[in-house]
């Protein structure tokens, strides 16, 4: 700023020493914003540009900041010695030069970290599976959307499971690679985890016995004149099928499974001989 001095007087003769303009330096220290890649080390910021001082002022970090180690040179520059959070502080001071080195402005440099996206990805998990199989498959999960030379933070990798009612099916996360819980992750590097789950339901509905020698008599509702014969013919399904001379007919019967041996559902085709 300048000040000027002026003076005047109604016989003053002259007039061209009634002023004495003076320059006076004004230091202004101008809170600054910095936006940094998320997971950027040693990041720094000129918060010099911003503010007035004169020549030969020195800068310096005050007490009140949240930025972990962070630190500010003579000459403005602010520097991180670890990875921004997701917003901290930065307070510092410009003081003038000697003689003036108590005058002095503070202000703060805000500083954002920028955001890091993780992608999860799996494999064709099987598509169909039995209940109470045990499925193995994977998941990758990848840091994108993150800047050159910087990191995810503190990323994870992981998987949940509900059944068709929206019950909670547990899901077992084996040893991922590279081993879980990790600092920090590069742009573009994965981690790939093994995942297990056991299918919800109960193999076989009911989960029946298998009946082994079930019997019916078929004779009950046929018409045949006395002492006439039952018999087996070809073309059943029912497994170890037999039907006595009376009508009485003998079959194995079995569980409802996705693979059975025993069949749930079976015909016995007979002949009524007289």
């Amino acid at each position: 700023m300048t000040l000027t001095g002026t003076t005047s007087a109604t016989n003053d003769s002259n007039a061209a020493n009634n002023t004495a303009p003076v320059t006076r330096t004004i230091i202004d220290a101008v809170n600054d914003s910095a936006s940094q890649p998320g997971g950027t080390l040693g990041a720094t910021t000129n918060v010099a540009t911003n503010d007035q001082f004169p020549a030969g002022s020195l800068f310096s970090v005050v007490t009140g900041g949240s930025c972990a180690n962070a630190s500010v040179s003579g000459t403005g520059h602010s520097h991180l010695r670890r990875r921004p959070a997701a917003h901290c502080t930065v307070n510092y001071q410009v003081c003038a030069p000697a003689p003036n080195t108590t005058v002095c402005d503070t202000a703060i440099l805000n500083v954002t970290a920028g955001a890091a996206g993780m992608s999860v990805t799996q494999p064709a998990t099987p598509i169909v599976s039995a209940p109470g199989s045990t499925v193995n498959t994977s998941i990758t999960c990848t840091a994108s959307n993150v800047a050159p030379n910087s990191t995810a933070i503190a990323p994870t990798c992981g998987a949940t499971a509900v059944d068709s009612t929206g019950a909670s099916v547990p899901v077992t996360i084996g040893t991922c690679t590279p081993a879980l819980p990790l600092g920090t992750l590069a742009a573009g590097a994965t981690i790939v985890c093994p995942v297990s789950y056991v299918t919800p339901g109960t193999a076989g509905g009911t989960d029946t016995t298998p009946t082994l020698g079930a019997t019916t008599n078929v004779a009950t509702n046929d018409q045949f004149p006395a002492s006439s014969l039952f018999s087996v013919v070809t073309g059943g399904s029912c497994a170890n099928a037999s039907v006595s001379g009376t009508g009485t007919t003998t079959y194995d019967v079995g569980q409802r499974h996705l693979y059975r041996e025993l069949p749930s559902l079976c015909a016995c085709t007979r002949h009524d001989g007289v």
